[in-house]
């Protein structure tokens, strides 16, 4: 797997996505890693999960030209129905591995990233857990 030109290109036999979850917001500027991520994995392997009742995001999304899926409010866990829903739909478009990031993930070195994607996909894994440094745990 290769970053060119900010658009993803398959060297191995799979299809990357990324799932980017983005928290409700009545300012614009906070969807702005849907712009982010689209520059840096290409629009058709990013997926945006939204609130059902995000209107801005929604039209954000579809302003991008972007895959996206709206949850239904809900508790306890919200963020794992949105989750899963995504990566359902990763899944119907053809996604062999997914990769779960958040509205507020920054990307430091793309091809080392999607390096190390390709090489636990190898390993048989397909829902990929990134570690980060804004919110490590």
């Amino acid at each position: 797997m290769h970053a060119h030109s900010g658009k993803l290109r398959v060297s191995i036999n799979m299809r990357f996505v990324a799932l980017l979850p983005v928290k409700p917001s009545s300012v614009l500027s906070s969807y702005a890693c849907i712009e982010y991520f689209i520059s840096e994995f290409g629009r058709k392997n990013v997926i945006v999960g939204l609130n059902e009742d995000d209107a801005l995001g929604r039209d954000e999304c579809q302003r991008h030209q972007v895959a996206f899926v709206c949850a239904e409010c809900s508790e306890p866990f919200l963020i794992c129905a949105l989750w899963m829903s995504m990566a359902e739909t990763a899944y119907s478009k053809g996604a062999d591995v997914v990769a779960l990031f958040g509205d507020d993930v920054e990307l430091h070195n793309v091809t080392s990233l999607l390096r190390e994607i390709a090489s636990t996909y190898a390993e048989g894994y397909k829902c990929i857990a990134i570690k980060e440094t804004n919110h490590p745990s």
